[in-house]
């Protein structure tokens, strides 16, 4: 069987004998013509593997051939991001056909190449189009708050503490959510609440075990194949723009909806106290210009 096969190519490349690895990589996809090719294979172990060079060889490889799998250019634009590579991601991304079923995930990966590159317009306009498709997404929220705070506009960072909010309620990851609410604050000149929150996101870290760098949720994989091909060989990610490009893609599944723009936030203050804070926002910003 084809599963078969691919554990044999698996256990021989750990032996780092590269050679009948392929053999048998392109022997699992004779047998099942689901099976990605034995370049995108390869670019997945090595990636995972932590192995820069070889990674970057077999991803190169994996996008030249015929009919590539628009899964390995989303897989190779997010490496490539990890790598600080923005406008290679950028390229990879933009070779995607319109028709390949991908557009969540690689409207994702393009606002993360935007905000890695500083395009915040661009970055804005992706993260807006996910979070209208999909208002349940904490990670597309989170990433749109993030970018509206860094805007110019006094509205735009409203909304962006509004979502903070909305964010530390709904929110799977909690180290995460409560390390976008301490950066937003700190834009926005509370410095005391700003290191309130960042202290309470060290503490969440410690509490789950895991690296304060970045959440390290990856984006899900193309098939199952290619899974199989190189979940049991596992390296640290890459630490640059972490907090960025490990955040995974998960359409409508987390918690209820999230507020779109010009609705008031359940459980949020009455309308008197909106007022208030809107105002003080307003001051705050003021003081921060």
């Amino acid at each position: 069987s084809s599963a078969a096969v691919l554990g044999l190519a698996r256990s021989q490349l750990l032996q780092e004998q590269l050679e009948e690895a392929l053999k048998h990589f392109r022997r699992a996809r004779e047998l099942d013509g689901q099976v990605p090719s034995p370049e995108s294979l390869l670019a997945l172990i090595y990636a995972r593997r932590n192995d820069k060079h070889r990674a970057a060889e077999w991803f190169e490889k994996a996008v030249s051939t015929p009919d590539v799998d628009p899964v390995i250019r989303l897989e190779f634009a997010r490496w490539l991001l990890n790598d600080d590579r923005p406008a290679e991601a950028l390229k990879q991304l933009s070779s995607i056909p319109d028709d390949q079923g991908t557009d969540p995930q690689r409207l994702f990966l393009r606002g993360l190449t935007a905000r890695c590159t500083g395009d915040l317009d661009d970055a804005e306009t992706a993260f807006s189009s996910l979070q209208r498709a999909f208002p349940a997404d904490w990670a597309a929220a989170d990433q749109l708050a993030l970018v509206l705070i860094e805007r110019p506009d006094e509205a735009r960072r409203i909304r962006a503490a509004h979502r903070r909010k909305a964010n530390l309620r709904q929110s799977p990851d909690r180290a995460t959510a409560l390390a976008t609410a301490g950066w937003i604050q700190l834009r926005l000149g509370d410095v005391a609440a700003a290191e309130r929150l960042l202290q309470q996101e060290v503490a969440a870290v410690a509490k789950r075990g895991r690296d304060p760098a970045g959440p390290g949720v990856e984006i899900e994989q193309p098939h199952e194949h290619a899974v199989a091909g190189v979940d049991e060989i596992e390296a640290p990610a890459p630490q640059l723009c972490r907090e960025i490009v490990d955040v995974g893609l998960d359409p409508g599944d987390v918690g209820p909806p999230l507020p779109r723009d010009g609705e008031r936030l359940a459980g949020d203050v009455d309308a008197g106290d909106e007022r208030a804070e809107l105002r003080e926002l307003r001051r705050r910003l003021a003081g921060a210009a």
